[in-house]
C-alpha cells in the first residue's frame, strides 16, 4: 500500500486525470472495468479532508416563445399572451466511479455507537478495512420539460381614486420525459416480485410473500413521462390601489403562483447502478477481511441492466423513486398596506406581506419497519435494541439477482432489515411527495426622504418569521417536522442613499463651459447601501433533543474556537460541552466527553442523545426540528458603495462608467459556517472560524469596473 502522504500528493492537480490506480496496488482486472477512463479516484476519511474528485458537466438548452398583445379600451388596459418553453437538460455527472470511505467504526470501543474518545478513520484505513465505498456506473440522461402558460390581465381605473388589477394564468407543467425512455415511473406495491418464487420455503417457512418493485416510463403500457400531469394549476390574481385621502394610499393584493418542480422529478434506478463495497456481513461488527482494500470489489463492476429486469431491478439495494400522483406546489402571496406622504418630500410605507406555500415537494422513507417493531427496540418506548439487532437467517443468500450486495453474501441479516415491508430492498425513498408547507409573515416599513441637491435616502425595516413543515419527526406515526425555515431572519435593516454629486454642468462646483472638462466632471452619482440582518438559525442534530436552554448571551465571535453552548474544562484543560445520552438500557448518562468534567452534571446538560431505534437514529424521523432560532449564526453589518458617471458623446450616444465595491469594509462574517452538530463530537456546539470554507463566509472586498456604451 502507498503511504497516506503519497496519496495526498497524488490527489492534487493533474494527478486526478490520467492516473493508473494499479500503482496504488489495486488489481488491474478491477481497474480495467471502471467507467470513465483513468483517474486517481475519491478517498474520504471522517474527521479529515477528502482526497480526489471526479468531473461533471451539465448543459441546459431552452427554447422560449412569449407572444403577447395589449389593448387599451376606455378605462381598461387589457393584456394577454402565452409563455411557452421547452427545456432540455443534458447531464454528464460521473458520480464516483471509484470511491472508498473510512470511519472510526472498526477501531472504536463500541462498533455500533460513536465515541469521540476512541477510533480513527486513518487507523482503520491503514489496517486495510475501509468502512464503505462504491463504483458508480452513471447514466448521462437527456430529459425534456415542456411548459405552457396562457395568461390574461386587466388593469381597470374604476375612478380617479380606485384602480383594480385582475388576472388569470394557467400553468401547464408537463412532467419530464427522457430521450431514450430511461426514467423510473413509480413503485408497484402490489405486484408479486419474482424473488418470491426463488426462496426455499422448506428452509424459510415463515418468510413473507415478497411484493413490490420499480416501474419504468414507456414500459408495460406506462406513459413516457415520469409522473401524471397536473392540469389544475389555475392562478387567479387580484389587486387594488385606493386613494383614501390626498396624502394616504391603501394598497393590497393576492395571487396564486405555481412553483416549478425540482430535479427530484428525474430518477433513473436501473439505468444507473452502484457497485457497493461490502465492509461487513454482520452489521459492522467485524470486517469481511483484514485486508479488503487490496481488492475492494472482488465481484467486479456491475453494469446497469436498464428496465429489462422489471420488478427485480435493484434488489438488495436502496434507491429513490418518483410517485406518479405528484402535483405541482403552489404559493398564496398576499399583501396589504398604507403609503403616507410626510412633510418635506418624504413618505412612509407600512405593509403586511405574507405567503403560504402548499403541497411543497418533499420525500419520505418508504421501506421502514412498523411502529410495533420499533417500539420493541427503542428503550424510550419500553424496548431493547438487542431485539432489532438480532441476526436471523437470510432467505436471500445466494440468490443470483442479489449478486454484489450483502443480501447475496451474508448468511444472516438483522431482524430490523428483514422486517421491512419490502425486505428484498434496503431502505429507499419516495421522492416528489406533497407533504410540505411554508408560512411567511412580515411587517415591512419603508421611509424615503427626497433631500435637496440630488440626495435621496431610503431606510427599511422588516420584522418577519418563516416556518416550514417538511420531513418527519416520526415516520411510523406520520408526525411531520415543523420549525424555522432555512432563510428565517426575524430582523432586517437597510439604509441606502443615492446622491447626484454637485460637480459639473448645472451644479455648484466645477460648472465649467470647457467642453472636455465638462464631460470629465459632470454626471457623477454615488450610491451607498448599508444592511444588517439576523443570523441564520443553527441546524440542530437529528438524533438528540434540546433538553435544556443552552444559549449563550454573549458569544465571543473573535475566539479561536467559538462556542454557542456552555462548555466546561475537562481534566486535560480542554473545553467540552455538557450533554447526556440514553443508554441501551434506557438509563441516562453523561456523554463520554462530559464524564468526570467539573461543573457538568445530569442537572445541567443541554442535549440528550437518543438511543438506537428511536426516531433520529434510524430513518424513521428525528428528535428535533431542523433548526432552532435561539442559537443563530454570525451576522454583522455590511456596506456596498458605487460611483457611476454618465457622459453624453453626441445627441444619440452616451457612455456610462461604473466602479462598484462590495463589502467595502472587508468585514469577515462566517454567516453560513455551522456550529458542529454531531453530538458525538467533543466540539459539539462550537465552530472554528479559521476552518470556514470560502462558501461559508461573506466574500472579501470586491471591486469591479464596468463601461457601457448606449446608442
Amino acid at each position: 500500500r502507498a503511504s497516506i502522504a503519497r496519496w495526498v500528493e497524488l490527489s492534487r492537480g493533474d494527478a486526478n486525470l490520467g492516473f493508473n490506480k494499479t500503482t496504488l496496488g489495486f488489481p488491474g482486472a478491477l481497474i480495467s472495468q471502471l467507467p470513465g477512463g483513468d483517474f486517481f479516484g475519491r478517498y474520504e476519511f471522517s474527521d479529515y479532508i477528502s482526497l480526489g474528485r471526479h468531473s461533471s458537466f451539465n448543459a441546459t438548452n431552452t427554447v422560449a416563445f412569449h407572444p403577447s398583445a395589449t389593448k387599451i379600451k376606455a378605462s381598461h388596459t387589457l393584456r394577454g399572451g402565452m409563455d411557452m418553453r421547452w427545456i432540455q437538460y443534458a447531464e454528464q455527472n460521473m458520480g464516483n466511479p471509484f470511491r472508498l470511505t473510512s470511519n472510526r467504526g472498526f477501531t472504536q470501543s463500541r462498533f455500533n455507537q460513536g465515541d469521540p474518545q476512541s477510533g480513527d478513520s486513518i487507523a482503520s484505513f491503514l489496517l486495510g478495512i475501509p468502512s464503505g465505498g462504491n463504483i458508480d456506473y452513471a447514466l448521462f440522461p437527456i430529459t425534456l420539460n415542456k411548459y405552457y402558460a396562457p395568461w390574461f390581465q386587466d388593469d381597470w381605473k374604476v375612478n380617479p381614486r380606485l384602480t383594480l388589477n385582475v388576472g388569470l394564468r394557467w400553468d401547464i407543467n408537463i412532467a419530464p420525459n427522457e430521450r431514450f425512455d430511461r426514467l423510473n415511473r413509480g413503485f408497484d406495491t402490489a405486484g408479486i416480485n419474482p424473488v418470491n418464487s426463488m426462496i426455499d420455503r422448506s428452509r424459510f417457512p415463515t418468510a413473507p410473500e415478497i411484493k413490490g418493485g420499480l416501474k419504468f416510463a414507456g414500459v408495460d403500457g406506462n406513459s413516457r413521462i415520469s409522473s401524471d400531469n397536473d392540469w389544475n394549476n389555475i392562478q387567479p390574481r387580484a389587486g387594488f390601489a385606493f386613494l383614501v385621502t390626498k396624502k394616504l394610499v391603501m394598497r393590497g393584493g393576492w395571487g396564486i403562483y405555481y412553483v416549478n418542480p425540482s430535479n427530484d422529478y428525474r430518477q433513473f434506478p436501473g439505468f444507473s447502478l452502484t457497485t457497493d463495497f461490502i465492509s461487513s456481513l454482520d452489521g459492522a461488527r467485524t470486517p469481511v477481511s483484514v485486508n479488503s482494500i487490496a481488492n475492494p470489489f472482488p465481484s467486479g463492476v456491475q453494469i446497469p441492466p436498464g428496465s429489462s429486469r422489471g420488478l427485480l431491478t435493484n434488489v438488495g439495494r436502496g434507491f429513490s423513486f418518483v410517485g406518479d400522483n405528484f402535483v405541482v406546489p403552489y404559493v398564496h402571496q398576499f399583501s396589504f398596506g398604507f403609503q403616507y406622504e410626510l412633510p418635506k418630500d418624504s413618505k412612509l410605507e407600512i405593509s403586511y406581506v405574507g405567503n403560504r406555500t402548499m403541497n411543497l415537494q418533499t420525500n419520505r422513507p418508504f421501506n421502514e419497519p412498523s411502529l410495533a417493531l420499533r417500539q420493541k427496540c427503542n428503550p424510550l418506548e419500553g424496548g431493547t435494541p438487542a431485539f432489532c439487532d438480532e441476526l436471523l437467517p437470510n432467505p436471500f443468500q445466494g440468490l443470483e439477482p442479489f449478486r454484489g450486495t450483502t443480501h447475496f453474501s451474508a448468511a444472516t441479516r438483522s431482524r430490523w432489515d428483514l422486517s421491512r415491508p419490502y425486505p428484498q430492498f434496503t431502505a429507499f425513498t419516495e421522492q416528489a411527495r406533497n407533504d410540505g408547507q411554508i408560512w411567511y409573515n412580515s411587517l415591512q416599513v419603508t421611509v424615503e426622504k427626497r433631500a435637496r441637491n440630488g440626495l435621496n435616502l431610503t431606510g427599511t425595516y422588516t420584522l418577519s418569521k418563516q416556518i416550514e413543515r417538511w420531513g418527519f419527526n416520526d415516520v411510523q406515526k406520520g408526525i411531520l417536522q415543523e420549525g424555522l425555515y432555512l432563510w428565517d431572519r426575524p430582523h432586517r435593516f437597510t439604509l441606502a442613499s443615492v446622491y447626484q454629486l454637485p460637480f459639473g454642468e448645472g451644479q455648484k462646483l466645477a460648472n465649467t463651459s470647457n467642453g472636455i472638462l465638462k464631460r470629465l466632471v459632470s454626471g457623477w452619482q454615488n450610491t451607498i447601501i448599508l444592511q444588517w440582518q439576523s443570523g441564520r438559525p443553527w441546524d440542530l442534530p437529528g438524533n438528540a433533543i434540546y433538553a435544556r436552554e443552552g444559549k449563550l448571551d454573549n458569544i465571543d465571535w473573535k475566539a479561536h474556537q467559538v462556542w454557542a453552548l456552555p462548555s466546561y474544562v475537562n481534566a486535560a484543560g480542554r473545553r467540552v460541552p455538557c450533554n447526556a445520552q440514553v443508554l441501551d438500557s434506557g438509563a441516562i448518562a453523561l456523554m463520554s466527553y462530559s464524564q468526570n468534567v467539573p461543573g457538568c452534571t445530569l442537572d445541567n446538560y443541554n442535549f440528550l442523545k437518543l438511543p438506537r431505534y428511536a426516531p433520529g437514529n434510524v430513518a424513521t424521523g428525528r428528535g428535533t426540528p431542523f433548526r432552532d432560532g435561539r442559537i443563530r449564526l454570525h451576522s454583522i453589518p455590511t456596506a456596498d458603495v458605487s460611483f457611476n458617471k454618465m457622459t453624453r458623446i453626441t445627441e444619440n450616444t452616451k457612455v456610462q462608467f461604473r466602479i462598484e465595491a462590495f463589502n467595502i469594509t472587508n468585514s469577515y462574517q462566517y454567516n453560513v459556517r455551522q456550529f458542529t452538530n454531531n453530538i458525538d463530537d467533543a466540539n459539539f456546539g462550537s465552530t472554528f472560524p479559521s476552518q470556514a470554507g470560502n462558501t461559508e463566509t461573506t466574500y472579501p472586498r470586491q471591486v469591479q469596473l464596468a463601461v457601457k456604451f448606449i446608442f
